[in-house]
């Protein structure tokens, strides 16, 4: 199924400009997804290159062309704190994740951004692009229970607690699954 792409590959909403993953935003797609701040709770999600990250954009870039809706890259509009207008600050919005048909919430942020509900104001935009893309699709984030951040960026874009349960990729750690809706428990966890 193919949405139209031009309608959500661009949203710009009160601090942020939002556009569609390009090929043109790998060299700060990659420093982003390098930089070991972002990845404390998944140190092993860490891109180890900048070819890994090339590969990365180019299946993001893939999702928009195939599904109509993927992931943006994000700029702020206005200054925050000590960032500038204009800068790009991170990757986030909805993709199909194909395994278990949902859209995937999807939100990293350069730590200097943290703490001024950037990512709440991201996965707001992303909700609304994933429901006018295909509004029976549930959006979903699946996240580590440790990542306190993240929990409070779900249940304030409007997620609730869907499944908690074994991390099958990481041995004693917790899994959560927050969605828009209930979504299948077998499905949540594999």
């Amino acid at each position: 199924m193919r949405y139209a792409a031009d309608a959500q590959s661009e949203v710009v909403t009160e601090r942020l400009v939002l556009r569609a993953v390009a090929m043109a935003d790998l060299r700060e797609v990659a420093a982003l997804h390098a930089d070991e701040r972002v990845w404390r709770h998944r140190p092993e999600g860490k891109h180890p290159s900048i070819e890994y990250s090339r590969d990365k954009v180019l299946q993001m870039v893939q999702q928009w062309a195939s599904d109509g809706l993927g992931y943006w890259s994000v700029r702020l509009r206005t200054p925050v704190a000590d960032l500038a207008a204009g800068e790009f600050i991170g990757v986030g919005g909805c993709a199909l994740d194909t395994t278990h048909g949902w859209w995937n919430l999807y939100y990293r942020l350069r730590p200097e951004s943290h703490g001024h509900r950037l990512a709440t104001e991201l996965s707001s935009a992303a909700l609304i692009a994933a429901h006018g893309c295909d509004p029976d699709r549930a959006v979903v984030a699946s996240l580590a229970a440790e990542n306190h951040a993240s929990r409070v960026t779900a249940e304030r874009a409007g997620l609730r607690l869907q499944w908690q349960g074994p991390d099958d990729d990481h041995p004693g750690a917790v899994r959560l699954v927050y969605a828009d809706r209930p979504v299948d428990v077998a499905q949540a966890s594999s």
